[in-house]
């Protein structure tokens, strides 16, 4: 017989501990209940044929068939990694032990020795792919400010205008850090006009505005920038807090007027 991949054994149990955690749920997935079905169905087709060969045959092959059946029924209706495991090394069993199986029940056999092994890819790929709650952690991770504690998450981080987000973490700490470490206005003011052109339509959060500004002396230059910048803030409703970053009056509230004017 052809060489087969080598099933898992108890000295890989510690590199699999994480997806056994996870796989109850993806037993109840439709990402994983077709695989598991289509194993079935396999399976049953396999335990035919070798019946309808009978002899050594059905003698050898019939018995880890039917184990396989077994497993993977358990499996599906307990939700069980290990059922599946343990139905994938019985097919894996037949087809080692059998003898005097050819034509219809090796097809059968290789057939559904195939479908298992699709069903762990299937399996493999579920558990990889992440829950709308791990996506959401993934993007909280890629704010700007996420400091391992939710509550100080910018909530801008998670708006898009026009389908795009604001700068990453690793974007903006670059900017800042050259805003921060630039000591002349007009460089400044220049390396602003570079960041945010009209052909890149880079987006901030209004946190992120109100952070560089703490790198802009003055109100007027900053009240430049935000002229600059307002039109790329993404949630603009939150604008307000950019006012706390002027002493004067008058420079206030003309920063506050930039969150109400249109956009690009």
């Amino acid at each position: 017989m052809s060489a087969r991949p080598p099933i898992l054994t108890h000295r890989e149990e510690p590199m699999r501990t994480l997806a056994i955690a996870v796989f109850g749920c993806l037993l109840s997935t439709q990402a994983l209940a077709g695989p598991v079905t289509a194993a079935q169905k396999s399976v049953s087709e396999a335990i035919a044929a070798v019946r309808a060969t009978g002899g050594e045959c059905k003698k050898t092959a019939l018995s880890p068939l039917k184990d396989a059946r077994d497993h993977l029924d358990t499996a599906k209706r307990n939700r069980s990694e290990a059922g599946l495991q343990k139905a994938r090394r019985a097919v894996e069993d037949a087809l080692d032990e059998s003898q005097g199986c050819e034509g219809d029940a090796d097809e059968k056999m290789r057939m559904a020795w195939a479908a298992m092994n699709s069903m762990m890819d299937a399996a493999a790929t579920a558990a990889a792919t992440p829950s709308p709650a791990e996506k959401q952690l993934q993007e909280k991770r890629q704010c700007w400010n996420y400091r391992n504690d939710w509550s100080t998450v910018d909530p801008g981080c998670h708006v898009t205008w026009k389908g795009k987000y604001a700068m990453g973490k690793a974007a903006f700490i670059a900017l800042e850090n050259k805003l921060r470490n630039e000591k002349d206005r007009f460089q400044q003011e220049a390396l602003l006009n570079r960041a945010f052109n009209w052909q890149k339509k880079d987006l901030l959060t209004a946190r992120q505005l109100e952070r560089l500004l703490g790198h802009i002396r003055g109100d007027v230059d900053r009240l430049e920038a935000v002229k600059k910048l307002a039109k790329h803030v993404v949630d603009m409703e939150n604008g307000s807090r950019v006012g706390r970053m002027f002493k004067e009056a008058r420079a206030r509230r003309d920063a506050l007027e930039e969150f109400t004017r249109r956009r690009y």
